[in-house]
């Protein structure tokens, strides 16, 4: 593990070097390159197509709260008013030096925040574009020079928040020793975790924790060459309930929506505005943390670069949130094509990585799901299963190992595989005293919008693989999505014979992508229970022996909402069979 950990942080290297020579990745990307030159500091960005009006937009973390918002609140702009050009310059005295009146010299010590836009000629048309937000610090040495000094290249996350434990965990742009603070709330004395080996990804475990309790956390980096110093403020969560009364919230598909007129639905491969916003109303409405059925970047790129920076957008979005409660999400095949690798001897000896590997980097999620053959994608961290108070919940891949121009009838794409399939059985097995089984992925079983035949139902003896398990163990839910809109599916006999046990199949797949229509075609259609367009999450409450289905509009207005009474289910299902599959 830590050996995988010590190639994420190298990968990231080369991302910030790229990042630091101010290179664009796809065509319509601003990435900016950040260097300090005497008293000053330059952001430049560099475009692919010609453009002009470009606009720097700033702010100073003394002087703004950002709140759960994806971007502070700029305080200036300074505007670039060349003619169409592909190269763009800014730059802005440091403090004590004077600066125009309509800008604040940039403090040293201080969190700079900043974002860039521009209009580009593409095919004769002008397109607005922005980058995402970027931060930095300047700090002044003891000789007096300013430099470059710590700054959070990924804002501490709270992850695997169950069974007394919890995961928090942070990346900066150059290695730090690390102070950690942590206490419940109302002790006197906090406890502290210190690192003196300087690493630029840390994580800390937290163990033995109280059940239903708030714990505060402060994180200290320092870097002793530097003799700097970087902060983070106190940030707080709960640990997870014993208890079988609480929420939890499910949305997905929060990929670009370059249908939008708003600018912020497509940055960088991420419709970041409504990603930002829903996530903040699933965690006021209470919901210990969200479940996320998929596609939360566009990929379908083979520039590894590229995905970095979907994927830095995206964590970006949802990181005022993150910091307090946990997001478990789930692979979409937008994401398993990122980087979207080809089975031609040509793209071969490109040797991209695996999706799945890639998403392992950007994750802190659990580790306990099946083990993939050596030549195949690792299921690690987008197979998996937790529980939390009563209730059991299981993330599975639908698109694992997708590839570029794969046979029509080749499993490698809208499919649960029978690895996970045979997971899957001694996972619900191992968990049948749990009062309620959630069960999540990508791409829905039976579509209920346009992907007809290019959801799990592809493949239809595979497909009813899973759902036999499914319904053998009496699943409570299917959270997936895909298809864009929300609809809510009871599965049952009327749908096939030999669906004993009814579930629910519900869809969240609006949390920014371009909405899709219904489908009144499909044979099941008649058990489409309730649908809508508008972007949502539905929350979840366990509340005993029953559980409360409520669906928000981006306007917190409901959409739909049911009760769902529990299930009985035996403890000897399949026993003999699981431990066939075990032997095996």
């Amino acid at each position: 593990m830590n050996r995988r950990r010590v190639l994420i942080s190298l990968l990231c290297v080369i991302v910030l070097i790229t990042f630091s020579l101010g290179q664009c990745y796809e065509k319509e990307r601003i990435v900016p390159g950040v260097k300090v030159k005497k008293d000053s500091v330059i952001i430049s960005f560099t475009t692919y197509y010609p453009s002009t009006d470009a606009k720097l937009f700033i702010a100073y973390e003394d002087e703004v709260n950002r709140g759960m918002k994806a971007f502070p609140e700029y305080r200036y702009t300074l505007r670039d008013k060349k003619e169409f050009t592909n190269t763009h310059q800014f730059e802005i005295p440091i403090a004590p030096k004077k600066s125009p009146r309509y800008l604040r010299a940039i403090p040293p010590g201080v969190t700079t925040h900043f974002r860039l836009s521009c209009i580009m000629l593409i095919d004769k048309k002008a397109h607005y574009v922005r980058s995402k937000d970027y931060t930095f610090r300047i700090i002044k040495t003891k000789s007096g020079e300013y430099k470059p000094g710590l700054c959070f290249t990924r804002l501490p996350v709270v992850s695997n928040v169950f069974d007394r434990k919890a995961t928090i965990w942070w990346e900066t742009n150059i290695p730090a020793q690390t102070r950690f603070y942590y206490w419940r709330e109302g002790q006197k004395i906090p406890s502290v975790k210190e690192s003196k080996d300087p690493l630029r990804r840390v994580e800390i475990e937290l163990e033995e924790l109280k059940p239903e309790t708030k714990y505060c956390f402060q994180i200290e980096c320092i870097s002793p060459e530097l003799n700097d110093t970087l902060v983070f403020p106190v940030k707080s969560f709960y640990s997870a309930t014993q208890h079988p009364h609480f929420a939890f919230a499910v949305m997905g598909d929060s990929r670009a929506n370059a249908y939008s007129s708003e600018p912020d639905a497509n940055v960088n491969g991420v419709n970041v505005v409504e990603l930002n916003k829903l996530c903040q109303l699933a965690k006021v409405s209470g919901a210990r943390f969200i479940l996320f059925s998929g596609d939360l970047i566009s990929g379908y790129t083979d520039d590894v670069s590229d995905v970095h920076l979907q994927y830095a957008t995206w964590t970006d979005a949802v990181a005022p949130i993150a910091s307090s409660i946990p997001i478990y999400p789930a692979i979409g095949n937008h994401d398993a094509s990122a980087p979207w690798r080809s089975l031609t001897p040509a793209e071969k000896k490109k040797k991209l990585p695996f999706a799945e590997t890639l998403w392992a980097d950007v994750f802190v999620l659990p580790e306990n799901g099946p083990v993939a053959r050596s030549s195949l994608p690792p299921y690690i961290e987008n197979v998996y299963s937790f529980n939390y108070g009563d209730c059991h919940f299981v993330c599975l891949n639908s698109n694992y190992n997708y590839v570029k121009g794969a046979p029509k009838d080749s499993p490698q794409y809208h499919t649960i595989t029978e690895t996970q399939r045979q997971w899957l059985k001694m996972d619900l097995q191992a968990n049948l005293d749990r009062k309620y089984i959630f069960v999540f992925f990508h791409e829905p079983a039976y579509p209920t919008s346009v992907h007809q035949k290019k959801s799990l139902d592809r493949l239809p003896e595979e497909r009813d693989a899973l759902w036999q398990i499914l319904d053998t163990y009496n699943v409570d839910a299917v959270f997936c999505g895909h298809e864009h809109l929300y609809t809510r599916l009871l599965v049952d006999k009327s749908v096939d014979q030999r669906w004993t046990n009814p579930i629910w199949q519900i869809t969240c797949g609006r949390a920014g992508a371009p909405w899709y229509p219904v489908n009144k075609t499909v044979s099941w259609s008649d058990n489409i229970k309730k649908y809508n367009y508008a972007p949502h999450f539905t929350r979840v409450e366990v509340d005993g022996n029953k559980v409360f289905f409520k669906t928000y509009d981006i306007d917190g207005n409901v959409v739909d909402e049911f009760v769902h009474k529990r299930k009985k289910r035996s403890k000897k299902l399949l026993k003999q069979e699981t431990q066939e599959a075990i032997k095996k």
